[in-house]
């Protein structure tokens, strides 16, 4: 499960997340592929950012299995795209860093990630 740390300086209001929530969940799903129900996203409102920076994403995300550098590399710029378009922003007022963990590192509802690509057979019953 991927969790994208959303820094700011400011308050926004709520209905201000929904469009960054959307793309980080959009963008990230077209790329790796996952569930969107994986994306869990967090908003830290008076967080100390560069001078030049209005949003700062830091987000841990599942590597190995089906996912390379040059994955990680789309990533990271498609994301940082999108939520700048989403938020109405320059590209270069959003930074974007990404953490590649395992998948062994990480559970949910008590029970380990499966390795990118094999969603499916995890989510069977």
């Amino acid at each position: 499960m991927p969790l994208y740390n959303v820094a700011c300086r400011a308050r926004s209001e709520a209905v201000a997340h929904q469009p960054i929530v959307e793309a980080i969940t959009a963008t990230h799903c077209e790329i790796t592929g996952a569930p969107p129900e994986f994306v869990s996203v967090v908003f830290l409102h008076g967080h100390p950012v560069r001078a030049d920076v209005e949003l700062s994403v830091i987000a841990g995300v599942r590597g190995g299995g089906n996912r390379d550098a040059d994955l990680f590399a789309r990533l990271e710029h498609s994301l940082r795209e999108a939520i700048a378009a989403a938020a109405e922003l320059r590209h270069s007022a959003v930074e974007v860093a990404l953490i590649e963990f395992a998948a062994s590192w990480i559970m949910e509802g008590g029970v380990v990630l499966p390795e990118p690509g094999e969603e499916d057979n995890w989510r069977q019953p």
